[in-house]
């Protein structure tokens, strides 16, 4: 399935869940008129992951040039790792609750992203490690998430669940490499090597949907909630062929910058008032 297929995929199922909720009520016999709005900011860590590609995948740019190079001494390879790290986000939601149970959050955030991986370059006769070569991935984030929730009603402590969909729009994102040298020396110059292999291999951004769950609870002392959430998310349409997530450009290796999974830990401070009664 292509990324049109999945994104429009994405949005019918938020458009679902947004359904949901208004059906549920106005389905309920017994519905006590009551609604919720809960508008305020949420913050904490957020973590992404992605995968790498293996050694035999490649490119070809437009000139018709294989990028890697299979003859290359240097670094035949495509370097790109699993990569997994731990941010910051943080944003403003809102979210409108009927009968105290079913609800409809939207919000809006910005993250702050890192992910690292590594390779070890060993000698191809003894195995010894000559040096570890590390990946850093920076990016920052605009996310768009739309989640249905069921919350359990009470005075106090109210554990709820949630399922949705989001956007990640990619604002900056920087691929970069360095090295540690373990036993010997990788190449006849690693400073040199490493230069070559930041200039080959770049990163773009990229905008995407998620498909996205969140457990927690809220603690609520009268009109303000604290709440205490897990939130996950999952790239869809992430291909995990090279040729599919990067391209050749003269010379050069441009990767896209989405991740393939996000979750986030969540807390923050809300004002929850009625609007019907």
């Amino acid at each position: 399935m292509n990324r049109w297929n999945w994104t429009v995929t994405t949005l019918i199922f938020g458009l679902v869940l947004l359904m949901a909720p208004a059906t549920a009520v106005a389905q309920d016999d017994n519905d006590r008129s009551s609604v919720q709005l809960s508008v305020g900011v949420k913050g904490g860590l957020t973590g992404v992951a992605g995968h790498g590609f293996e050694n035999h995948e490649s490119v070809v740019d437009e000139s018709g040039t294989q990028v890697p190079a299979s003859n290359d001494n240097l670094w035949p390879y495509p370097e790109y790792y699993g990569h997994f790290g731990i941010g910051l986000i943080s944003g403003a939601v809102a979210e409108l609750r009927f009968s105290q149970f079913l609800g409809v959050e939207a919000g809006y955030f910005f993250s702050q992203d890192n992910a690292s991986g590594y390779v070890d370059k060993n000698d191809g006769q003894t195995g010894e490690t000559l040096a570890r070569i590390n990946s850093e991935q920076r990016t920052s984030a605009h996310h768009i998430p739309v989640l249905a929730k069921v919350t359990i009603p009470d005075e106090i402590v109210r554990p709820y669940l949630g399922v949705g969909a989001g956007l990640v729009i990619q604002q900056s994102s920087e691929l970069e490499y360095d090295q540690e040298r373990r036993a010997g020396q990788y190449g006849e110059n690693m400073e040199e090597a490493m230069a070559t292999l930041n200039e080959r291999n770049q990163i773009e951004t990229s905008t995407y949907p998620l498909v996205m769950a969140a457990a927690g609870v809220e603690l609520a002392f009268g009109s303000i909630v604290i709440p205490i959430e897990v939130r996950v998310g999952y790239a869809l349409g992430v291909d995990r062929e090279m040729e599919e997530r990067a391209r050749g450009e003269d010379g050069q290796i441009v990767y896209d910058g989405r991740y393939m999974g996000h979750f986030s830990v969540f807390s923050g401070v809300l004002y929850e008032f009625a609007l019907l009664q």
